[in-house]
């Protein structure tokens, strides 16, 4: 959603598409930046860049947004594990703060309707002898990813500075209600 919020227009032909596909009761789930959370990284400094040994943000927008729409910010990531990685290949994203308010909005028009927002830093990792979370008390079966062996969170636990990064994304589902 961070690269559909440079205009109304943008966001309205996702949604569009979204709303195309989807059939009734289906869901529209996704993951993106939160913009609240990238404007609270700016509000206590005065400088436009906000950098860490994990992440860059380059602030492009005014302090205080006049519209949702158009509020653009350059990101990065830096990984040295992973040299094939989006932000090693692609170098610098161009993206533009989500503004949840608007989105659910829009995306009422559509027959979407919110169920719910989860900062990553929130999820839990529900019932673990079922192997899942359920979707009513979280958002995805985040314990499925466990199983595959990637993140093993006994033995990779999120240093600091990755939690911080972690904190910037937020994931939401849409219900098609129409």
């Amino acid at each position: 959603m961070h690269y559909f919020f440079r205009t109304e227009t943008d966001l309205r032909i996702v949604l569009t598409l979204v709303n195309k596909y989807i059939s009734p009761g289906g869901f529209f789930i996704g993951t993106t930046i939160n913009g609240d959370t990238v404007k609270n990284l700016f509000r206590d400094i005065s400088e436009k860049v906000y950098s860490t040994d994990l992440f860059r943000i380059q602030r492009n927008f005014n302090k205080t947004p006049k519209s949702p729409y158009g509020n653009e910010y350059l990101f990065t990531i830096f990984d040295t594990k992973d040299k094939t990685n989006y932000f090693n290949t692609i170098g610098v994203s161009t993206e533009y703060l989500v503004n949840f308010k608007a989105l659910e909005a829009v995306a009422g028009e559509f027959g979407l309707a919110p169920v719910k927002l989860n900062i990553f830093e929130e999820y839990s990792m529900g019932d673990k002898k079922k192997g899942y979370v359920e979707l009513k008390k979280n958002l995805i079966p985040f314990a499925d990813i466990l199983k595959l062996g990637i993140w093993k969170p006994k033995e990779h636990e999120l240093s600091a500075k990755e939690k911080e990064l972690n904190k910037l994304y937020t994931t939401f589902i849409f219900q098609k209600v129409a």
